[in-house]
């Protein structure tokens, strides 16, 4: 499956064997301590969007901010609305001041995988 246009790629390590499915592939993450990341948490600030998948302390490309990525989707989303993460790190329609991570540039319903914009952006917590 192709990523997408990934215009700002950086790479972190895997905090642990929770990123090494096929389908953590193309979920939010968020950086921890030493270089690492891990799965987003619901409706929170995210760094970018997994790539690909690793094990623990191998890295993994990161699809940052300005780049047109693939995201797994949790629930349906409409082209042009803002998403969030949800528990999983995976994509959720926004509502609210909710900090946001991408922008769906096709319409999506649960399990799908679509093209977004990565625009990680949203209310200072």
């Amino acid at each position: 499956m192709a990523t997408g246009q990934t215009i700002n790629e950086f790479s972190l390590k895997a905090s642990g064997n929770g990123l090494s499915a096929a389908l953590d592939q193309f979920i939010f993450v968020v950086p921890t301590t030493s270089n690492r990341c891990l799965p987003a948490g619901a409706a929170g600030r995210v760094c970018g969007i997994q790539q690909g998948t690793a094990k623990k302390n191998e890295g993994v490309a990161i699809a940052g901010p300005g780049s047109v990525s693939k995201l797994r989707c949790a629930g349906a989303v409409s082209a042009g609305q803002f998403i969030k993460s949800d528990t999983n790190g995976l994509g959720v329609r926004s509502l609210g001041d909710a900090p946001v991570g991408a922008l769906a540039l096709q319409d999506a319903a649960a399990n799908d995988v679509i093209s977004v914009l990565v625009t990680v952006f949203g209310a200072a917590t």
